[in-house]
Order: structure tokens, then C-alpha cells, then sequence
């Protein structure tokens, strides 16, 4: 969905909630065709691990994204458990204008860029369905090139049931739900299944703060 360093990385994966869409760069693991607008900004803390209690299992994040002019998207996040992970990792997202319709995005990303890090560069697609959003997108990561879905539905004017799919060995299923808790401030919880070698069921938290930079 979206996805860093203390203070740079304060600006990347908040998620502000919006009635019908989960966050606005991302879901839980896949990014989207979202970008911020002009001087928008969100300040993310997030966490995803088997128990979120313990920082043996679990990886706490803290990350920042800032809209740019012509559709243009800058983020960093950092680890701020684990000695950093060799982190800060950037992100960079581009939206295609599009004639026409304002029920559909596409964009450009390049995303996991930084030291010890392959970079992942993807094509993202989001369309508007009724209330909700469907997304769909192509990845290039470990070594492979990968599909990824999403879907995201309004239950209420607050709260947003969210799910996204990411293809191949070492791939994901991942549901959970995004709550706006008021103007500037959501609040993202869900599930993570993780396929492969390594299959495992992670927690995924994040608290966001969106604001204006400049």
C-alpha cells in the first residue's frame, strides 16, 4: 500500500482516512495510484510483527510522506527498533494525469531505495466502484516480477474495511480496517499472511497524523 528515518520519515505512510478510501498512499502492504496533494503531509508511527508487545517480534516504523507539485510524491521511513536495519528507506511516487475522469489514478513508484536495499519500481492503477476503490498494480521485487490487488470499502462515514493481495512465493494476503478517528488523525489495524518459506500471520498497526507541510 505505501510504504525512513526519525525526522525525515515523519512524513510518509500516515494514512489519513478519508470516508471511502483506507489511507492515502497505500494500504496495509501494497502502494497505490494515490498521491498527496501540493504542501499535504502525513506523519506515521506503524508496527507490524507476530506480537507487537515484544520488540524481539515485531519491527516499529516511523515514517513521512510530502506531496510535490505535478503530481510528484516524496517519502522516507526509518526502523526504529533492530539497529535501524540498515534504513532509512525512500520512496518516490509520480501520478499520470489522466483526462477525463476523475474516478481513476495511475502512477509510477520506485520505492525501498537505500543502503543494503533493492529498490522496487511498480505501475499502479486505482478505480473508483461505487463508494469504495479497487486497485490493481505490477511490482518488481525479489528478483520477480509480481501482481498486487486491493480493494477498499466504506461501512461507515468513520470506518473503512481495507484488504490488499501481493502474488508469488514470499507474497501476501492482508485485511483489516482503517478508522478516522477525527479531521487529521486515523488509525489503521489489520491482519498480514504472509506465504512462502517463512509463512507467517503478522499484526500491522499504524497511527497517522496528516498536516500541512509548506
Amino acid at each position: 500500500m505505501w510504504i525512513r528515518s526519525p525526522l525525515p520519515a515523519i512524513v510518509a505512510l500516515v494514512l489519513s482516512v478519508a470516508a471511502a478510501g483506507a489511507a492515502p498512499t497505500g494500504l496495509f502492504v501494497i502502494p497505490t495510484a494515490d498521491v498527496l496533494g501540493p504542501g499535504e503531509a502525513s506523519l506515521d508511527c506503524f508496527t507490524q510483527g507476530r506480537n507487537l508487545a515484544r520488540d524481539a517480534d515485531c519491527d516499529r516504523f516511523l515514517g513521512v510522506e510530502v506531496g510535490l507539485p505535478h503530481g510528484l510524491e516524496v517519502g522516507v521511513d526509518a526502523c526504529l527498533n533492530h539497529g535501524g536495519d540498515d534504513g532509512p528507506w525512500w520512496n518516490l511516487k509520480w501520478q499520470v494525469p489522466l483526462a477525463g475522469s476523475d474516478r481513476r489514478a495511475l502512477a509510477l513508484g520506485l520505492q525501498n531505495v537505500g543502503h543494503q536495499a533493492t529498490a522496487q519500481p511498480y505501475v499502479a492503477l486505482a478505480q473508483t466502484i461505487g463508494s469504495g476503490r479497487g486497485h490493481l498494480g505490477v511490482m518488481r521485487a525479489d528478483s520477480a516480477t509480481r501482481l498486487y490487488l486491493g480493494a477498499e470499502a466504506p461501512v461507515t462515514e468513520s470506518l473503512t474495511l481495507a484488504g490488499d493481495y501481493l502474488s508469488g512465493p514470499g507474497g501476501s494476503t492482508s485485511a483489516g480496517l482503517v478508522w478516522s478517528i477525527a479531521p487529521a488523525w486515523s488509525l489503521m489495524v489489520g491482519r498480514i499472511w504472509n506465504r512462502g518459506e517463512e509463512s507467517e500471520r503478522h499484526w500491522y498497526v499504524d497511527l497517522g497524523y496528516a498536516f500541512t507541510a509548506f
